[in-house]
């Protein structure tokens, strides 16, 4: 993703500052309208500074996301398997909930967080495929993709209905239709 090395102390803070910057913007503007010349501006970053590191804003918005799910992954993996919702809300900070909240009508911004998402799911889903029983009727990749379907569509289905956020009824939801989806197929 970045393209320097991250061991010069300048690269840090500069894309530590697109980053913070970035992540400012999307509290207040929907992504599809910011622009690299705006987060450019804001950070005092010249656009071929920027692009040293990032080849788009897509790109500096799956910089931000892997920076805030970070400590989603030093969960337990067991605990991630049962209360994903307990883990993400315990993972992240008060300025990425409100980032979430002011992009739920950007599809560009969802398009590029569910595609990263899954990605990191399927990807940590490969350490707990082995624990799965062998007599599986379905192939062992497809879990990581379910998984994430079933953690969108309740998400989705929280905001379509306006449901106050609450983690711990998302992981009940969530665990009876992962044990319906395994005892089934």
């Amino acid at each position: 993703m970045v393209r320097m090395q991250k061991q010069d102390l300048r690269v840090k803070k500069t894309i530590s500052k697109l980053n913070e910057v970035l992540v400012t913007l999307l509290r207040t503007q929907r992504f599809s309208k910011i622009t690299i010349n705006q987060i450019c501006l804001e950070a005092n970053v010249h656009r071929t500074t920027f692009y040293k590191h990032f080849k788009d804003k897509n790109e500096l918005l799956l910089h931000a996301f892997e920076a805030a799910i970070r400590p989603y992954f030093n969960h337990n993996v067991n605990r991630r398997m049962v209360q994903p919702f307990t883990c993400l809300e315990q993972t992240l900070n008060m300025s990425m909930r409100d980032v979430l909240k002011q992009q739920k009508d950007d599809a560009n911004f969802y398009k590029v967080l569910v595609s990263f998402f899954a990605q990191s799911i399927n990807t940590d889903v490969q350490v707990y495929i082995n624990q799965l029983p062998n007599e599986q009727r379905f192939p062992s990749e497809v879990f990581g993709y379910v998984q994430t379907a079933i953690i969108f569509s309740l998400n989705q289905w929280r905001i379509d209905t306006n449901t106050e956020f609450d983690a711990a009824q998302m992981d009940h939801i969530y665990q009876t239709l992962m044990r319906y989806y395994l005892s089934n197929f």
